[in-house]
């Protein structure tokens, strides 16, 4: 049995398990509005007023119907519900127990998935901005919505966290991976 490493060895492990945790309880009680809003009750639904009023984030505007709200976001929160938050428990347990590179397969599957849907996220957003900005942007004293520079600034920042480390955790499982080499040699 081999020893785990410490946390302070493995900077970037400790930086990938802070984000699965901490992507768990944002998945359960905020993402996961972006699907089932009525599963929740108001106080938990009061949490994506806040995120909207601080961000602008027009996906998960309340006032916009489910209907109304694009296929391809509820199918990415979908996915998030059923495959990435199990992934998020089973990636911080293997990263606290410095077993990570043992789940590369799905690492790469869930990193390749994230990074991806969410540059859709962000591309969606910049090359949509004006009317997404009309339809859940702050209401302006001209009765007109837009998004407020600390909007855009708020959401792209944290979009771009959610786009960055799927990224870093697959480096971690291709470029700087630690498995051992064995250093056993033969002796004659």
């Amino acid at each position: 049995m081999s020893l785990v490493r410490s946390f302070s060895k493995r900077p970037l492990d400790f930086a990938l398990f802070l984000y699965m945790l901490q992507h768990i309880p944002v998945a359960m009680f905020i993402d996961a509005q972006g699907f089932f809003p009525n599963l929740y009750p108001p106080s938990f639904r009061s949490l994506i007023e806040f995120w909207v009023d601080i961000s602008g984030d027009p996906y998960m505007a309340t006032w916009v119907p489910m209907p109304l709200k694009p296929g391809w976001f509820r199918a990415f929160v979908l996915c998030e519900m059923t495959i990435q938050f199990p992934y998020f428990v089973f990636a911080a347990h293997h990263l606290w127990h410095d077993t990570i590179q043992s789940t590369k397969t799905l690492s790469l599957i869930y990193g390749s998935h994230v990074a991806t849907t969410v540059f859709a996220i962000l591309f969606d957003y910049w090359v949509n901005f004006d009317t997404l900005g009309k339809m859940t942007g702050t209401l302006g004293s001209n009765g007109i919505r837009s998004f407020t520079s600390s909007q855009v600034v708020f959401f792209i920042t944290i979009y771009s966290i959610y786009l960055v480390f799927p990224l870093l955790l697959l480096a971690r499982m291709t470029i700087w991976t630690d498995i051992p080499i064995s250093t056993n040699k033969k002796t004659k």
